[in-house]
């Protein structure tokens, strides 16, 4: 790079040593020169570059703005028909949209009307099927998607929160006739009053009326049939019997029922053991097997 700058230092006769150092100097000065000049170049082409990309972004956003300018001229020249230059047009467009609002108004009015001819057919029995009532929602979901109104929405959960009422009083209304069925009638009458809590109507008024009757006769049955089973577990199976024929003649039930099998059998068991053992006694093996066999089959399964 600096060839051209070399001195061949042989060929010069040096008088004294000033003269070294000036040529040194020399030297030194030129060597520093050309980097310089080089790095000042290349700072001078990038100061242009930069200008360069400086402006082709600035010529770039002012394409933009005119691009969207343009675009937001032709879309106000599409939409907003000028009423001063385009009076017929403007006027049919203005009324074809009023003439759509207003039917679709109408049309929602109509719905909501058409819901409220529903409700009103309801006759708000607890025990009638809600199909009325699906009716007068499913209008108000048409009325809804036609003009957004709350009310609509406001209705529509009314009326579901009524569904779901009378749902969950049919249901307690059915399992408090299944004990009713099977004469538990203290039980019964526990899931009607949760019943009531909901509606009141008649039918369940009577019911829960006769069924406080009934649970008075089924609680001297089950005092009866708590002293059978005491009765029992002592070892007196014929009292226990006796007690629990008396309860069933006057409140007869399925568990009372049972129990009194469950006792005759015990006491048919208790008899053939007692025949086992004679025969064992008196010798007679075989017929003391059968005897004890018999009873084990007869012992019922607590």
């Amino acid at each position: 790079m600096v060839a051209w700058y070399r001195i061949n230092f042989n060929l010069i006769r040096l008088e004294n040593m000033g003269t070294l150092i000036a040529i040194i100097l020399i030297v030194i000065w030129l060597l520093a020169s050309q980097p310089n000049q080089k790095i000042k170049a290349k700072v001078r082409n990038l100061v242009k570059r930069n200008r360069l990309k400086t402006d082709i972004k600035r010529e770039q956003k002012r394409e933009e703005v005119r691009q969207t300018k343009s675009s937001q001229d032709q879309k106000s020249e599409v939409v907003n028909v000028s009423s001063s230059e385009h009076p017929d047009m403007y006027n049919a467009v203005s009324r074809d949209i009023q003439n759509q609002e207003r039917d679709r108004i109408e049309r929602a009015e109509l719905l909501i009307k058409q819901a409220k001819l529903a409700i009103g057919k309801d006759t708000a029995n607890p025990f009638d099927h809600s199909e009325l009532l699906l009716t007068a929602i499913d209008f108000y979901k048409k009325s809804y998607l036609l003009i957004n109104q709350d009310s609509c929405i406001q209705a529509i959960e009314g009326i579901q929160l009524e569904i779901d009422r009378r749902h969950q009083f049919q249901t307690l209304f059915r399992d408090a006739t299944e004990k009713f069925y099977h004469k538990q009638f203290g039980s019964a009458l526990t899931i009607l009053f949760l019943a009531q809590q909901l509606y009141s109507p008649p039918q369940l008024t009577k019911t829960i009326a006769e069924c406080e009757e009934l649970a008075k006769a089924e609680k001297i049955y089950l005092q009866s049939l708590t002293e059978a089973k005491i009765l029992s577990y002592a070892g007196e199976f014929r009292d226990a019997i006796v007690v629990i024929d008396l309860a069933l003649v006057k409140f007869p039930r399925q568990d009372g029922e049972d129990l009194k099998v469950r006792l005759n059998r015990v006491v048919a068991a208790k008899e053939q053991l007692n025949l086992g053992k004679i025969e064992q006694r008196i010798g007679d093996t075989i017929a003391a097997k059968y005897h004890y066999c018999a009873a084990i089959h007869l012992l019922p399964d607590w």
